[in-house]
Order: C-alpha cells, then structure tokens, then sequence
C-alpha cells in the first residue's frame, strides 16, 4: 500500500512539475504584447496589459467553478482534473494547424516593407541584439527596478500561496463554516474577485497615468485584508471575509503595473522583457513551493504555543498566528514598491 501511494506521489509531482515548465516557458514570449502594440497602434499597451492581467482569473473563475460538478458527474476529481487535459490538445492542434507564421507579430517579418537604405542599419541592430542577448539575465540582475520587483512578486506568491492553502480548512475550523462551502469560498473567492480588482487597476493606470502608487497601493491592501482576516475572523465570519476580500482587491490591482513597467523601463527590448517575466515568474513560484513547507513548520511550532486544550483549538492558533506573520512579508513588497522608480507619466 505504502509503494502504491509513493509511487502516484511521485507521479504527481511529476506531472506538476511538467506543468510548472510549460507556464514558465510559456512566459518568456510576453513581449508578442509590445510586437501586437505595433502591429495595431501605439498607446494601447495598457488595455492589452489588462486584457492579459485579467485572462488567467477568468480561467482559474471557469476551473474551480467547473471542478466539483464535473467530479459529480464523472464520478472522481481524477477525472475532474484530467478533462482540462483535452481543452489543452484542442489550442495545441488549433496551433499547430490554424495559426500560420506570418500571423504572429513579428518586427523582422515588418522590416522587409522598410527601405533599402535603412536594411542594413536594421541588421546592424540585429547583430547588437544578438549580443545583447547572451548576457541578458546578468543585465536583468544589474538593473535595480527588476530586482524590485522580482522581490514583490517573490513576496506576493510567498504570502498568497501559504494561504490559498490553509485558508478553507481555517474557515472551516475558526469561523465553523462546512468544508465543502469553506473550500468553494476559498476556491472562487480570489479569480472571481479577481477580475474586478485587475479592472480596477488598469482603469486607474490608464486614468492617471501613474503605476507606482497603484503598485504600493496593492502591498498594503495585501497587508491590510490578512490583518483583518486573522484578527476578527472568530469574533465575525463577515468581517474574515470581508479580509479576504480586502486581500484579493490588493492582490490583483498590481498585476496590470506588473506587465506594464519592464516595458517602460529604459534599456529594456522584447526579448529583456521576455526574459523579465520569465525571471520574475521562476522567482515566484519558487517561493510559492517553499511557503507551505515553512507555514506548515511554522503552524506547528505556534501549535505548541497555544493555550486552548484541544487539537481544534490549538490548530486554529497555530494557522491564526503563522498566517498573520506571513502577511508582513508584504512589509517588504510595500517598501520595494515605494523604492522603485516611477515609469508612467
């Protein structure tokens, strides 16, 4: 029994760990967003860096929706999960055989319609390029304003992991909500809340022209809504989820300014840019791994340190305070993102 179950973990693993490699490298074209600007006009980058910020939510909206009725009528999450699989075949046949090459944006395919007299000082660019590309991520590491907010994104995904992962069984435990309802809350609470909050903050991008603040603003409504959440959640369920909701405005307004800024930066091209959200994402997500092995550690050392008497009582203690000692590493996001330069108007 012990073999079969080690072995569909490291099967598991495996899997996810395949998962993981295709979004990281799926990242590193993001910079088709500034070929597709040129292509259709200059000063769209913000509508199309919220369109972008807004897809995945409304994706991840659709999945956890889907997710137990499909269990329900398929007889087993297995399955539930494993009929996402075939949406995934579909686009790649759909890539494959629908999308033609010169329907992807391409700055080399547009320079053919350029003039003879400026073809060669386009190769000579290229040439720069291509040297410029060989030492891409040591000049990402030079430059401070990545580094800034590669160190956000670490925080966000260190604190945002930690508790989409206790957070229905401390509903369930701290506030008594049933499992089942504290697991949807859980669940859709953040994509559905989600696609408003990055709505939000591309609106206010676009209106002020500005991105540091709505950057900042982020961080603290981060801090702010796991506040709320851990110290009123068993005084009063709407004032936890009233947290939550502050945390999911917060978590999401930034990722507009989060596409938008490596493209502003000065020095930086596609495929900088590229390589940036590649970096950023690789950097998060390792985080993202790490926080539940640390919170895990971190619940059960505070476990020790509670002074209820039973073992429901003193888990919830133990999530309460770990939980709400990660939500200060969204001190450190706030003070990066007051560090970092502005890239807007």
């Amino acid at each position: 029994m012990d073999k079969n179950n080690n072995k569909q973990s490291f099967i598991t693993l495996c899997v996810i760990l395949v998962i993981g490699i295709g979004y990281i490298y799926q990242m590193a074209p993001s910079p088709v967003l500034g070929q597709i600007k040129d292509r259709y006009g200059i000063g769209n980058e913000a509508m199309l860096n919220l369109a972008v910020s807004i897809v995945p939510f409304i994706g991840t909206l659709i999945s956890f929706s889907c997710l137990t009725p499909l269990s329900g009528c398929l007889g087993s999450f297995c399955y539930a999960f494993a009929i996402w699989a075939v949406s995934l075949v579909f686009l790649l046949l759909f890539w494959i055989l629908g999308v033609r090459r010169q329907d992807i944006p391409n700055r080399q395919s547009d320079h053919k319609a350029q003039r003879p007299d400026r073809i060669q000082k386009i190769g000579q660019t290229r040439e720069m390029e291509q040297i410029q590309e060989k030492g891409v991520y040591r000049y990402l590491w030079r430059k401070q304003e990545i580094r800034l907010l590669c160190i956000i994104f670490m925080m966000d995904f260190f604190c945002y992991s930690y508790m989409v992962v206790i957070l229905p069984t401390y509903l369930a435990k701290a506030a008594g909500m049933a499992a089942s309802a504290a697991g949807l809350l859980a669940a859709a609470a953040f994509p559905a809340i989600g696609i408003l909050r990055s709505m939000a903050g591309g609106i206010l991008m676009s209106a002020t022209g500005k991105r540091k603040p709505i950057l900042a603003a982020g961080q603290a409504l981060k801090l702010a809504g796991v506040l709320v959440l851990t110290l009123f959640l068993e005084q009063s369920l709407p004032a936890g989820i009233a947290g939550i909701i502050i945390f999911a405005v917060g978590n999401g307004m930034w990722m507009p300014v989060m596409y938008t800024m490596p493209m502003e930066m000065d020095g930086m091209d596609d495929n900088r840019v590229g390589a940036a959200f590649a970096f950023m994402s690789s950097c998060g997500f390792l985080m993202g791994f790490i926080s539940p092995i640390l919170g895990g550690g971190l619940t059960n050392i505070m476990m020790g340190m509670a002074p209820g008497q039973t073992t429901v009582l003193c888990h919830v203690f133990g999530l309460k305070w770990s939980l709400f000692l990660f939500g200060f590493t969204n001190i450190a996001a706030l003070l990066c993102a007051l560090r970092i330069e502005e890239t807007g108007k």
